[in-house]
């Protein structure tokens, strides 16, 4: 269970209210929430915001599960960055 799902469920706040106060969409909330997507930065940062740090930023990638969307996209991008700084060095 993600760390948004927790404090949604603790607060009790619907995931439409707390989609409508980050400014998306429920699907999208519902895709970030099952780690099916990872947020842009702005609203991940939002969403620890909203959620009085409850839910900070750097779980949408640490707590994603292994093979999932977000994880696969997570490691894909760290290997993008990694090689953008060796291609940096290299000229």
């Amino acid at each position: 269970m993600s760390k948004l799902q927790t404090y949604l469920r603790l607060t009790g706040v619907s995931g439409t209210a707390f989609a409508k106060r980050v400014g998306v969409a429920p699907s999208h909330l519902y895709e970030v929430m099952h780690f099916k997507k990872i947020p842009s930065l702005v609203l991940a940062y939002r969403i620890e915001l909203a959620s009085d740090g409850m839910v900070p930023m750097r779980s949408f990638i640490e707590d994603a599960p292994e093979g999932s969307p977000a994880r696969r996209r997570a490691i894909s991008l760290s290997a993008t960055e990694s090689q953008s700084r060796k291609e940096t060095v290299n000229v």
